[in-house]
């Protein structure tokens, strides 16, 4: 995932003695030439979090990119890069503050690839400027945010203190601005299909070598582990509970994210009302708006309507599960037999108009939303001639 430049020394802020730390850099230029940022308020104005000194890159880095406005920059192209060596994926990128750039700069010929050209780093010099180092000759220099674009070079750290959360059943995660603790989770949410039934540790992803716990509830102390899963409420928001640990084995975020499973495809196939030629569709004795499960039990319905409008009649019918769909078929006087599926090639809608006759048979066909369920319903038409 790059080339060590930097193993922190006894001093340095974050120095360990048991566990070896530094920097590691990406052995290509991410660009050859791109501002320190574009939009957002620290184009013009200070940013007042950026810092100089080594271990503040990230930070920097993030407070870049999240100044309102935002839309590119130095800090982006370095957020934005990955790598892939072997089957391990790098994606913990940042532009480096000065004092980082720096130490790129002492060990530029071990790293390999730089030009001798300037780079940015991450560290504001005032309120519309930022530094950047000359590779020909080491010296570092101030200059304006938006307008000058020197080449970028990005970095990360090793061992890692990423600990974002990556993926819950292949939905990538946005983690809203919780501080990550167990009182006070990462919140996100993911909506899925019906059909996902469960989420387990193998329907979860993290940054590149952190390490991940699933949990069921919100202190985070019940914990599930190996092939056990966590089941999802149909229709419903369920919270899995989950803490990340990053490679360095100090930093850990807690998150809580809420699975939308979508409701099951209604199996209501029903019609609660309907008109023709404005005349409302009345009942046969004995039938219901329910409809029946075949043709032979099919609802019976008769209207009679005016000869004056006959010749282009409105039908009006009301479903009752607004997802299910309906076909028909009119047969005219005279035709005789139920329609079967195969006859109905008309799709009802609310603008469905016809010519009728005295004894015609209007067939409909109301497909629910699941798609198996079917009431038929037949309509027996008079005209009055009066």
């Amino acid at each position: 995932g790059g080339k060590v430049a930097y193993i922190l020394q006894s001093g340095d802020t974050d120095y360990s003695a048991t566990v070896q730390k530094g920097l590691i850099s990406a052995t290509e230029d991410q660009s050859t030439g791109i501002a320190w940022i574009t939009g957002g308020s620290t184009q013009s104005t200070a940013n007042g979090h950026t810092f100089t000194t080594l271990g503040t890159g990230q930070a920097n880095t993030n407070f870049m990119i999240a100044q309102t406005g935002y839309t590119g920059g130095a800090a982006k192209v370095c957020d934005d890069y990955s790598v892939t060596v072997g089957e391990v994926t790098y994606s913990d990128w940042y532009l480096p503050s000065k004092d980082e750039l720096n130490k790129l700069y002492i060990n530029k010929a071990v790293i390999g690839g730089f030009e001798e050209a300037n780079y940015w780093c991450s560290s504001e010099s005032n309120f519309e400027g930022a530094w950047y180092q000359q590779f020909a000759n080491g010296e570092p220099y101030a200059t304006t945010k938006g307008w000058s674009t020197p080449h970028v070079r990005a970095v990360r750290t090793f061992p890692s203190s990423n600990a974002d959360l990556a993926t819950v059943l292949e939905k990538a995660i946005t983690a809203g601005e919780g501080a990550g603790t167990t009182g006070e989770p990462k919140t996100a949410s993911i909506d899925v299909l019906t059909g996902v039934e469960t989420v387990a540790r193998a329907n979860i992803t993290a940054a590149t070598s952190a390490t991940f716990n699933l949990y069921s509830d919100s202190g985070f102390s019940t914990e599930i582990e190996g092939d056990s899963t966590l089941d999802l409420e149909v229709g419903a928001g369920t919270v899995a509970y989950i803490k990340v640990t990053a490679q360095d084995g100090t930093t850990i975020l807690h998150y809580a994210v809420t699975i939308n499973r979508a409701a099951a495809p209604s199996d209501d196939a029903g019609l609660t009302g309907g008109a023709l030629a404005g005349q409302t569709l009345g009942l046969e004795a004995g039938e219901s708006w329910d409809g029946g499960t075949s043709i032979e039990g099919s609802l019976g319905l008769t209207v009679t309507v005016p000869a004056v409008g006959s010749e282009d009649a409105l039908l009006e019918l009301t479903k009752s599960n607004e997802n299910s769909g309906v076909m028909f078929i009119k047969k005219t006087s005279g035709m005789d037999g139920p329609a079967v599926d195969g006859d109905y090639l008309n799709t009802w809608s609310v603008t469905t108009r016809m010519g009728v006759m005295n004894g015609d048979i209007i067939w409909l066909l109301v497909t629910a939303q699941d798609g198996t369920t079917k009431r038929y319903y037949k309509i027996t038409v008079t005209v009055d001639e009066v």
